[in-house]
C-alpha cells in the first residue's frame, strides 16, 4: 500500500531558503509520522493565466524539480489552467487528499484556490476537522525582510547578484562560455559549466562556486567571469 504523504504546496521557484524551511518542514513531519514529502507546484507560473502576462522565472520546471529533490523531497507538478483556475480552494484539497494526502505544509503567506479565497487559517480548520497534520512555516527573513522570489528577481533586476545569492541560499548563476574561458552574462537562462567562478559586477566582486546550479540574470548588458583553477 503506498505511504501518505505530506504535500508541501507552493510554486517553488528558484527553490531560495524560504523554500527550502519549507520543504524541510514537510519532511519533518512526514518523518515523524510514518509518511512520504512531496512537493506539489504547477507546471506554469498562475500568473499566466490569472493576469494573463508572463513572469521572468529565476527556475526552470525541470531545475525546480532537481533542486527540490536535492533536499531529499519528490515532486508532482499540475497544470494551471482555466479549470484550476475556477477550482475552490476546498475543492483542491478534497482532489490532494484523495490523492493520497496525509497533511500539508504551506508558506506563511500561502494563498490559492479561486480568486486566491484559499489560505493558511482555512487550511488549519479544513485539516483539523479531517484528521489531517498541517504546518504554517513563518517567514525566512534576511535583512529584516521575508526572503521570496520576487525579492529576488528585483535583487538580480537591480544588478544586486551577490545579495540575491544570499537569498536564494544556493550559488546559482547562469552564463554562457566562449572560446577563450570568458564567461559573458546576457539576460535568460543559459548553462554555466562546473568550477569555481570570480564574478566581477561593479562595485561588486563576488566568488561563487558553481556544483550543478546557475542563477538567472535578467540584467541588461553583458558581465563577465574569469575561472579560478584549484590548486
Amino acid at each position: 500500500m503506498e505511504k501518505k504523504k505530506i504535500m508541501a504546496l507552493g510554486f517553488f521557484d528558484g527553490v531560495h531558503r524560504g523554500h527550502a524551511e519549507l520543504l524541510r518542514t514537510a519532511k519533518r513531519m512526514a518523518a515523524d509520522a510514518g509518511m512520504e514529502a512531496e512537493a506539489v507546484s504547477f507546471a506554469e507560473h498562475p500568473s499566466v493565466i490569472l493576469q494573463g502576462q508572463s513572469v521572468p522565472l529565476l527556475s526552470t520546471q525541470q531545475e525546480r524539480k532537481e533542486l527540490i529533490e536535492a533536499l531529499g523531497v519528490s515532486v508532482r507538478f499540475l497544470p494551471f489552467d482555466e479549470t484550476m483556475r475556477e477550482k475552490a480552494w476546498d475543492a483542491f484539497l478534497q482532489e490532494l487528499t484523495e490523492s493520497g494526502a496525509g497533511g500539508f505544509a504551506v508558506g506563511y503567506d500561502f494563498r490559492f484556490g479561486y480568486r486566491g479565497e484559499g489560505d493558511a487559517e482555512k487550511m488549519a480548520d479544513w485539516c483539523a476537522e479531517r484528521g489531517l497534520l498541517f504546518s504554517r512555516v513563518d517567514a525566512v527573513r534576511y535583512g529584516g525582510e521575508p526572503i521570496s522570489s520576487s525579492r529576488i528577481r528585483a535583487l538580480l533586476a537591480a544588478g544586486a547578484v551577490g545579495e540575491a545569492v544570499e537569498l536564494l541560499g544556493h550559488g546559482q548563476l547562469y552564463c554562457g562560455e566562449t572560446s577563450s574561458g570568458l564567461l559573458s552574462w546576457k539576460p535568460g537562462m543559459q548553462t554555466l559549466p562546473q568550477g569555481e567562478y570570480i564574478v566581477r559586477l561593479e562595485p561588486e566582486i563576488l566568488t561563487v562556486r558553481a556544483d550543478r546550479w546557475g542563477l538567472w540574470l535578467p540584467v541588461s548588458g553583458n558581465f563577465s567571469a574569469y575561472v579560478e583553477e584549484e590548486a
